[in-house]
């Protein structure tokens, strides 16, 4: 039967608990939100849900990164359905015109706080009009204005308009911006007096006279948003939109990553931003987005280096140096393995902590130990792997092949070496070491040390004579 030994005279080597960072690629949502809030004061036609005084919100999701810009659209807006309408300053008019694909719209209704209508679909275009019209109407219909502007929300054609925004004091100036600048320059809480969805047109419209209300303009607001980036694994939270500055709250769902274990969010890919756990309370940004990556640890062990083996009769010795990582929790012991052709392993020993005799140093686990019961005259490799409590991490890499003989060589602490011929036979008696981790000895081993130096003086005395 194999008897398996620690080896007592290792080095003790500090197991580090250090983090293995996983470097996502970033998914920095650039998606650009806007939420028109308005009050419907006109309900045109039969609307199957609606009456006036209900509160309605628009929301407007934009892609920039996809908008092309686009001054032929075939719509003929403003500038073009009133050129020679006498109210027209058309030589004022100018439009703006951008696709968007990938954009979507979504509208809510709401009565004494309570939804009772929504609505959503693709936004794939923008249109942006810019002074021209003096009057719609009778001079005293509207107030006159340096020309009236409006920002247009199409859906599938430039002819399928959703829903359109109407400023009454031509102070919106989108010239020579982009997609994302237009809808900059529409977050504007004194800017649009009328909005109206008119997506069911001509079975029904809704109005929002927001200029007759006590707030006079309908609040824009901008949405951002904060998202969850799995870095490789999946089951990720949901995204969190709501407006800018809001306070919320870091979702407690996990994510998850085969032979990895989660440990939190970081603001940056790489680890080296802000941490968030579940609980943490986190504010949206005022304009963009945030990003949170999810950040892993390896659940096993990296391998170990540096493995040296020193051969004796039927036994090998071995030393190595403690994995770089220690995965998702410290290091317990060590698996020990050897094979006679390099390719088939036999566990020598399966956990060097239960071995019954494991020397340890404050935060550090042994790294050496002393496999018995070998063949002399048989090349043996041997390999070694970390355990923690999710198992066996990887293997270190084999050491060369090594034949046990019949010459034992011994390491001893002050790095003597001792030859020991096969004729001698040397006995050496096991005694409970005990011990405390600031290096103090039992008493009785001083004892059975000093005895044996009185011992040894008294032969010497007697040989004297």
């Amino acid at each position: 039967m194999r008897r398996f030994v620690l080896l007592l005279a290792a080095a003790m080597v500090f197991v580090p608990t250090n983090s293995n960072i996983v470097v996502a690629e970033s998914n920095a949502d650039d998606l650009i939100r806007l939420r028109f809030e308005s009050t419907v004061s006109h309900v045109y036609n039969s609307h199957p849900s609606l009456q006036v005084g209900d509160k309605v919100h628009f929301e407007l999701t934009v892609d920039p990164s996809n908008s092309v810009p686009d001054d032929g659209h075939s719509y003929l807006s403003e500038c073009e359905m009133f050129a020679d309408d006498p109210m027209m300053n058309y030589s004022d008019c100018e439009e703006y015109g951008w696709n968007v694909p990938g954009s979507a719209w979504a509208i809510t209704y709401l009565r004494n706080g309570e939804t009772i209508y929504t609505e959503s679909g693709d936004a794939n275009y923008l249109l942006a009009v810019e002074g021209g019209i003096e009057y719609w109407c009778d001079p005293d219909c509207f107030p006159a204005g340096n020309g009236q502007d409006y920002f247009y929300v199409y859906a599938s054609s430039w002819s399928d308009d959703v829903m359109y925004f109407h400023n009454f004091d031509g102070d919106f100036d989108p010239s020579g911006v982009s997609a994302a600048g237009l809808i900059d320059d529409a977050i504007d809480n004194t800017l649009w007096d009328i909005g109206m969805f008119d997506y069911r047109r001509p079975t029904w419209n809704t109005y929002h006279y927001d200029y007759l209300t006590p707030q006079d303009y309908a609040t824009v607001i901008r949405q951002t948003s904060i998202g969850f980036d799995a870095t490789g694994g999946s089951d990720e939270p949901t995204a969190i939109v709501e407006d800018a500055g809001t306070a919320v709250v870091v979702p407690d769902d996990v994510p998850t990553r085969t032979g990895f274990v989660f440990e939190g969010w970081n603001t940056t890919a790489d680890g080296s931003g802000q941490t968030y756990v579940a609980g943490d309370a986190i504010t949206l940004p005022a304009t963009g987005s945030l990003s949170l990556y999810a950040q892993w640890v390896q659940e096993l062990a990296s391998e170990p280096t540096e493995l040296s083996v020193e051969i004796g009769d039927t036994q090998a010795s071995l030393e190595w140096t403690a994995p770089s990582l220690s995965g998702g929790g410290s290091v317990t012991g060590y698996r020990v393995q050897s094979s006679t052709n390099g390719t088939d392993w036999t566990t020598e020993i399966a956990d060097t902590s239960a071995q019954g005799v494991m020397v340890r140093s404050i935060g550090g686990v042994a790294t050496a130990a002393t496999v018995t019961g070998l063949t002399n005259g048989t090349a043996y490799q041997f390999r070694v792997a970390a355990i923690n409590s999710y198992g066996v991490g990887a293997y270190s890499t084999a050491s060369s092949p090594a034949t046990p003989n019949t010459t034992t060589t011994t390491t001893v602490a002050d790095s003597t070496t001792t030859t020991v011929a096969d004729s001698t036979t040397t006995t050496v008696a096991t005694l409970p070491v005990t011990g405390s981790s600031n290096g103090s000895i039992k008493p009785v081993l001083l004892a059975l040390g000093f005895g044996g130096l009185l011992a040894l003086f008294a032969r010497r005395r007697v040989t004297e004579r």
